[in-house]
């Protein structure tokens, strides 16, 4: 499905806060992602999270396709599945918040159940576990939608 993409005409919003560990799939896909030198919103330096999404939105450049990567909580068996799918997200929806929906495709990883304290879940969700998963998205996202890396010409003198 993203192998239709060229990383010049994507955006990346990687949304969530590293102080909820399991929120923190978003920022460290987005410093991971950023590092190889694609174009992205939300970093563990630089998060988008609920308080400044709404903010963030209106700023995200409209003529590219936007990708929005998120944490997620599912049943038990889903736990580490990494969905990929056309149409927004809704961050937050999973722990009650009413967020403006984002993205024209989106990523999510299930990091923990989903319970009737979801912010406990995500509070005590394992670090290894957010790592894995997010060097998974980022490995699958280098391999569909590779950096155009340009020659440079060396000249002598």
């Amino acid at each position: 499905m993203l192998t239709q993409f060229k990383a010049k005409d994507v955006a990346f919003v990687c949304i969530g806060t590293d102080a909820v560990m399991g929120d923190s799939l978003g920022p460290i896909v987005g410093t991971y992602l950023k590092r190889l030198g694609y174009e992205v919103y939300g970093t563990l330096d630089s998060p988008v999270h609920a308080l400044n999404l709404k903010y963030v939105i209106p700023t995200l450049p409209k003529n590219k396709t936007i990708i929005a990567i998120d944490a997620s909580l599912g049943m038990p068996l889903e736990i580490g599945k990494i969905t990929v799918g056309k149409g927004p997200i809704y961050p937050g929806k999973g722990i009650g918040k009413n967020l403006p929906p984002i993205g024209d495709y989106h990523i999510m990883g299930i990091v923990g159940p989903y319970t009737r304290a979801p912010g406990l879940v995500l509070a005590n969700t394992r670090l290894r576990k957010v790592f894995r998963m997010a060097e998974k998205i980022v490995d699958t996202i280098s391999k569909a939608i590779p950096i155009a890396h340009q020659e440079v010409a060396v000249t002598r003198r």
